[in-house]
């Protein structure tokens, strides 16, 4: 499941669907509570001076999942 920009701020500056998207939220939470939810995360981690090379292979698909950034 992706949760995007688009789903998760719409219903939020609308107020169109703001219920239904509380449901799904509130079940997504749960899911990941269970243990059911697992995010996909690629086993490469990036530092902050890597992160132009980060995005560079999200673009080619060379990433698996996220990306993840490690900020210190």
């Amino acid at each position: 499941m992706t949760l995007s920009g688009v789903f998760v701020l719409l219903p939020m500056l609308s107020g169109k669907g703001r219920s239904h998207h509380g449901e799904i939220l509130r079940k997504a939470a749960q899911l990941a509570e269970a243990g059911q939810l697992k995010p996909l995360v690629d086993e490469f981690r990036f530092t902050l001076s890597q992160a132009q090379t980060a995005h560079e292979m999200l673009e080619r698909g060379d990433v698996r999942g996220k990306a993840v950034i490690d900020i210190d």
